[in-house]
């Protein structure tokens, strides 16, 4: 069957990159790009309803995106500026398409993030990788399997870990900061004054010993501790 990917990134030197090494070294075929958010949902609309029966379908995410917020076309639900919206908008609509999420970002707290069920990633590869592999993420998700980069493992099972050990609203403050929400918007969001808020995020940074919101992100200082 033959095998297409989309590619998410508003970066054109990383688009064509990616879209040169998989012409020369795979079968794999673009079906798209786009570099906004409102071109890349209106990749997804366009897919034809039988498209899993023609082919085998990806896509490449980059995990942030500079455009505002835009209307899916489909809808009315709004798609936020970044490529984690964009993953969301696909698996809400269930459509044949497992996401790889292609970032610049090697924090633990953030390859949590964008595999947990809230986000909906089938694979992580950072834009440090190695070329090759993007394509072992698109023959791993292309089987129905998820993949996280080799070397990026040990931040991933690290935050799980000290994820498992949180309560129920600390788990929430935390993915919300990991959402790129101030403390403020934190507030506002889950209806709880800002002290409060301050509260339960210094009880995060102590749960995870680390100093910062950035460290809490990236949990790597564990790692250095080891």
């Amino acid at each position: 069957m033959t095998k297409r990917y989309f590619i998410f990134d508003d970066h054109p030197n990383i688009r064509r990159g990616i879209k040169a090494y998989l012409s020369e070294n795979s079968d794999w075929q673009c079906a798209g790009e786009a570099s906004t958010c409102e071109e890349a949902v209106a990749l997804v609309d366009s897919l034809p309803a039988d498209a899993a029966e023609r082919a085998v379908y990806a896509a490449i995410v980059d995990a942030s995106f500079k455009d505002k917020v835009v209307a899916a076309q489909s809808g009315s639900d709004a798609v936020n500026a970044n490529g984690f919206a964009i993953i969301r908008y696909i698996k809400s609509r269930a459509l044949p398409i497992p996401c790889i999420v292609y970032s610049s970002y090697d924090f633990g707290g953030f390859i949590e993030y964008a595999m947990s069920n809230e986000i909906g990633a089938d694979a992580y590869v950072t834009k440090d990788a190695e070329e090759s592999v993007i394509l072992t993420a698109l023959y791993e998700v292309s089987h129905g399997r998820t993949f996280i980069q080799g070397d990026i493992i040990t931040r991933y099972t690290t935050t799980l870990q000290a994820l498992s050990y949180l309560t129920r609203l600390e788990r929430q403050m935390y993915r919300l900061a990991c959402d790129g929400l101030s403390n403020q918007q934190i507030a506002e969001r889950l209806g709880k004054n800002i002290r409060t808020v301050e509260n339960y995020m210094s009880r995060l940074y102590d749960k995870f010993d680390v100093k910062s919101r950035a460290e809490l992100l990236n949990l790597r200082s564990h790692e250095h501790r080891k």
